[in-house]
């Protein structure tokens, strides 16, 4: 079983997320800033050149932003509680306004830390590359299927089929196939939650998934 681990305030949420935003679409994989930024997290959410990676989703397009944390407890290999995971996620998905028969772009990173209940063993995964496949939607849930390039001790690890579910738009969910990743995660999804999803991010996951579906 995972447990969300929550516990940060919200002025230090906001200015350790702008650190690991600025970290993680800035394509510097080799040094994680965690300084203390006075960016808020509205700022954040608002500042494109900040979440672009080289890319602009050019005139006329939607563009959902989503962020939060990672908060969760994994599992041994044999289905007891053995790490604390602890990290940042982010999120952004484009799609052209007025095409909603075609999947958005979506780009989404993760660092997060994972560490012992004893303090021991800790060490830092980054999750990037993420390719889609598939998205659904029931409302409550929406589901971002595809894969991802994930760092583990041994090196970078690509192609690893990965599934990202947002939940009541509050929890978020990662699952990584455990035969790609030799059960590092356990037998249980990564567990965080949700500090923002803008208006757009609805826009295109609501929206599309109704349009397409006919109702």
């Amino acid at each position: 079983m995972s447990y969300l681990v929550l516990g940060l305030t919200a002025t230090a949420t906001a200015a350790l997320l702008a650190s690991i935003m600025s970290f993680a679409f800035g394509g510097n994989t080799s040094n994680a800033a965690y300084g203390a930024d006075q960016m808020s997290g509205n700022q954040m959410m608002s500042n494109n050149s900040t979440m672009s990676e080289n890319s602009n989703p050019g005139s006329g397009a939607l563009a959902g932003r989503a962020w939060g944390l990672i908060g969760s407890i994994q599992n041994d290999n044999s289905g007891n509680p053995a790490w604390i995971a602890n990290g940042y996620w982010l999120m952004r998905i484009d799609q052209q306004s007025g095409n909603s028969t075609s999947n958005p772009v979506v780009l989404f990173r993760s660092t997060f830390e994972m560490v012992k209940l004893d303090g021991t063993s800790q060490h830092k995964h980054m999750i990037s590359d993420f390719q889609l496949s598939s998205i659904s939607d029931t409302g409550n849930v929406t589901t971002f299927n595809g894969t991802a390039t994930i760092t583990l001790s041994d090196g970078l690890h690509t192609g690893v089929q990965t599934s990202i579910k947002v939940l009541n738009h509050n929890v978020i969910t990662i699952w990584f196939d455990p035969s790609a990743t030799g059960g590092h995660f356990g037998n249980t999804p990564i567990y965080g939650t949700t500090a923002k999803l803008n208006d757009a991010y609805h826009t295109i996951v609501h929206g599309k998934m109704k349009m397409m579906s006919g109702s």
